[in-house]
């Protein structure tokens, strides 16, 4: 066989090997370019589906505040109203309870400090719940007259804060009695009314101790 008829056997198999090549990167190519079609996770908790405003990386369950959650109607004004002042209400129990605690002198006036502290910071974190499932803002800190009370009453320490805490559960929650029962009749929200008519009975029996504590410590 001559030179010749060697290399156009040779210059064949290159072709074909080239061309075997390059078939092969084209498919390995197209195969990393191709991505898997975008998926959206819909987190549901206890039957309220979450509506994800601004995601975080890494976050499940992100709320996006202002927004009603799983087809929530918004909170009309008046019950805006009375749940703003009963988490201003719950703050400030939290607080002067905080301070009884720590600060009080009588172990009977603690213990009932430290049930309050317990049942209010219970009730709180219901109330923020409910509030982004209504895409309500909830204010983060007491103002005005109740910021005055628990100011007035962190001066205060012993027997002096104990006499003065147990005169201001007893007028405290004969106010709270009175607003929540209402509120158990009048507020639109079913939820919201709810959550009111769960703490009138928990209110009353603050109530009721308060009033032996302040009998007891004259």
């Amino acid at each position: 066989m001559n030179l010749r008829s060697m290399i156009v056997p040779v210059a064949a198999l290159a072709v074909a090997f080239s061309f075997g090549c390059r078939r092969t990167e084209t498919e390995s190519s197209s195969t990393r370019t191709t991505s898997a079609p975008a998926t959206t996770t819909t987190t549901t908790n206890e039957g309220v589906t979450t509506t994800t405003g601004n995601t975080a990386v890494g976050q499940g369950n992100t709320v996006t505040t202002g927004t009603p959650q799983g087809g929530s109607t918004p909170l009309v004004e008046s019950d805006q109203k009375f749940l703003r002042k009963a988490v201003e209400g719950s703050l400030t129990e939290i607080s002067s309870a905080r301070h009884v605690v720590q600060a009080g002198s009588n172990p009977e006036v603690k213990s009932y400090a430290n049930e309050l502290l317990t049942d209010h910071t219970k009730a709180h974190e219901e109330l923020q719940k409910l509030a982004q499932q209504k895409g309500m803002n909830l204010p983060a800190e007491i103002t005005g007259d109740q910021k005055d009370t628990v100011h007035d009453m962190t001066k205060l320490a012993g027997a002096q804060l104990d006499k003065k805490y147990a005169k201001e559960m007893v007028d405290d929650h004969e106010k709270d009695v009175k607003e929540f029962r209402d509120a158990a009749k009048d507020v639109k929200d079913p939820d919201l009314r709810a959550w009111a008519q769960k703490q009138i009975p928990i209110l009353e029996n603050h109530l009721t101790k308060a009033k032996l504590l302040e009998k007891k410590i004259k």
